[in-house]
């Protein structure tokens, strides 16, 4: 059930940044903080690679499943990126609603930056603004409050991931997806994270 922006008192926050930038510590940090002051509050993570089936999908795009990057359409999984979001919508507009904080680990800024430096510096504000339209008005998802982006370099990011214990489960033991084998798109992504800014 959609909402207008009106009629939310909780506020949407959102955690951005390159793979292994810290993402998942600053969520847990917020979450300490919002449990030790009594704030009620929600947390998502996107993508949901277990519990939807456009999470699922993501996961196979990320594991090589539809090909090499490159030929990857950036329109097309954005639209898979943009419907597993979809997935969570209605709750999101409940929890807000209701007066609760939402905490989002990656949300449709994540598709904004990985996506957008994929293609012609030409076409990128385009495709920013067919975007946006995507995500907040075609499929519907609330629109943030604030995102928070951690900007961390790629060489740091690079040591984190590989001081990483453990490997998320879409990965099925293999340490890194096709985004994170590729440092110079890790670069472009970072970059065009701060022209989105």
């Amino acid at each position: 059930i959609e909402r207008t922006e009106e009629e939310m008192k909780g506020k949407l926050i959102v955690i951005e940044g390159i793979d292994s930038s810290g993402k998942t510590t600053q969520l847990k940090l917020l979450q300490d903080y919002f449990s030790k002051e009594k704030i009620a509050f929600k947390t998502v993570d996107f993508p949901q690679y277990k519990t939807s089936f456009y999470g699922r999908m993501i996961a196979r795009f990320l594991m090589g499943d539809f090909g090499p990057l490159h030929q990857v359409d950036p329109y097309i999984i954005s639209v898979i990126y943009a419907q597993d979001r979809g997935t969570a919508k209605d709750e999101m507009f409940r929890w807000l609603s209701d007066g609760k904080f939402v905490l989002s680990n990656r949300y449709a800024t994540s598709n904004m930056a990985y996506q957008t430096n994929r293609l012609p510096a030409r076409q990128r504000s385009a495709f920013v603004k067919w975007l946006e339209e995507l995500e907040y008005e075609q499929v519907g998802i609330p629109r943030e409050d604030i995102v928070l982006f951690l900007d961390v370099t790629v060489k740091v990011s690079k040591k984190l991931m590989h001081n990483e214990d453990r490997f998320q489960s879409y990965r099925k033991g293999i340490k890194k997806d096709i985004m994170e084998k590729d440092t110079n798109y890790l670069q472009q992504s970072s970059n065009t994270y701060k022209w989105l800014t």
